[in-house]
């Protein structure tokens, strides 16, 4: 017994400090498990957010792809409309309204004598492209 008190009195350790030693290391240890809980939390809320915007992007890219093939306008030239729309405070969805709705009206105005076709001719707007196919979306060409 005396030889375990010489090697902690040695060790810097007194017997009177054990109690406070080991209530210093368990504040230390509950400090450490707090900051982890609080960095799994982070970083499962960062994953969470980062998962939230990959879908949010997909979603986007998608509605983008399916308008492209709807309008007949390439992903990248639809995407410049809808720049150029939000600067001028026009939504998304109201720009693609409006396409699809010029669509139809471009492929009524092929008919002569349709109203639509007589407001394309007043507006000098062909329907047709230089090969004479019914273009899908005028886009100033």
């Amino acid at each position: 017994m005396t030889t375990v008190r010489e090697l902690v009195t040695k060790l810097g350790f007194d017997a009177k400090d054990a109690q406070k030693s080991a209530d210093k290391f368990d504040k230390t240890m509950n400090s450490v498990k707090t900051a982890l809980v609080a960095v799994t939390a982070a970083a499962t809320a960062a994953g969470g957010a980062l998962f939230g915007i990959t879908k949010s992007t997909s979603d986007a890219g998608d509605r983008l792809a399916k308008l492209s093939q709807q309008t007949g306008i390439a992903a990248q030239e639809i995407q410049g409309l809808q720049y150029a729309a939000e600067l001028a405070g026009i939504s998304t969805e109201e720009l693609n309204n409006s396409l699809s709705f010029f669509n139809v009206r471009a492929s009524e105005a092929q008919e002569a004598g349709d109203p639509a076709q007589l407001a394309m001719q007043e507006l000098g707007v062909s329907v047709r492209n230089a090969n004479g196919e019914l273009k899908r979306v005028w886009l100033g060409n």
